[in-house]
């Protein structure tokens, strides 16, 4: 069997095809074959440097990476925690007003609809002993409809809008509603997309790391694999170690 040094294609005789090798100029483009065997002794020779310093770059620039992920983090972090604040503060303090203004709106309503009341039954009881005399009867029933008629059109109404304005309902409403005027979910997915992209980041850099130390423990097949798969390590090995030779 021979071995592609350079794309890493396998077969049982040698060939003057086109390699598909494409990581470094200087290789050119016809197979490099050479004997398998020879070719992964000289690997578990001389990659396992190649594959430390790789290894070495990966950790220096992953921990590179993880301090611009922490420093957008805790810029995100902070909006998120000023808003939370903000957000308790409204809650505490300004949400209890508006809760007041609302009862208050409700309630002007009412009290001009009893004023009207009020006028309206002082004319009809005059007008009622002008015309009927009295009349108990005819009076507790003209007086009961009247009654009825503010409290189903004013009372009613006030009392559940009081209600309303008293709930949880129409607290959690007002908060939600602060929220969304203030962007809070916008930078809440940005925290959580800072936290995403850095955990991909981060495992690809580990996964890498992973194959590298695999490939260091001296099994062929996964050094093999590490090397065809990284190309930093493929180029920097071509490089030094066959600069010149095709």
């Amino acid at each position: 069997m021979v071995i592609c040094v350079k794309c890493g294609r396998e077969q049982s005789r040698r060939s003057g095809s086109m390699c598909e090798y494409d990581g470094n100029e200087k290789a050119g483009k016809e197979h490099a074959w050479e004997d398998r065997g020879e070719f992964i002794d000289e690997l578990h020779e001389k990659l396992p440097p190649f594959i430390k310093e790789r290894i070495v770059m990966l950790q220096k620039k992953k921990a590179e990476k993880q301090a611009l992920f922490n420093e957008r983090l805790v810029f995100c972090s902070k909006k998120l925690d000023v808003l939370k604040a903000a957000h308790a503060v409204y809650l505490d303090e300004e949400l209890p007003l508006v809760v007041k203004k609302k009862k208050h709106r409700a309630l002007r309503p009412l009290l001009v609809d009893l004023i009207l009341f009020t006028i309206a039954f002082f004319f009809v009881f005059k007008l009622f002993f002008y015309i009927f005399g009295f009349e108990i009867v005819s009076f507790i029933i003209t007086l009961a409809v009247m009654v009825g008629s503010i409290i189903v059109k004013s009372v009613v109404p006030f009392l559940k809008a009081s209600r309303y304005a008293e709930s949880q309902e129409f607290a959690d409403e007002l908060g939600r509603k602060w929220l969304d005027n203030n962007r809070f979910d916008k930078v809440e997915s940005d925290v959580e997309a800072v936290k995403s992209e850095w955990d991909r980041t981060r495992r690809s850099y580990e996964k890498v790391i992973y194959d590298a130390e695999r490939a260091l423990a001296g099994n062929e097949d996964d050094l093999l694999k590490f090397y065809n798969k990284d190309k930093t390590t493929k180029n920097q090995y071509l490089e030094k170690i066959y600069e010149g030779e095709w």
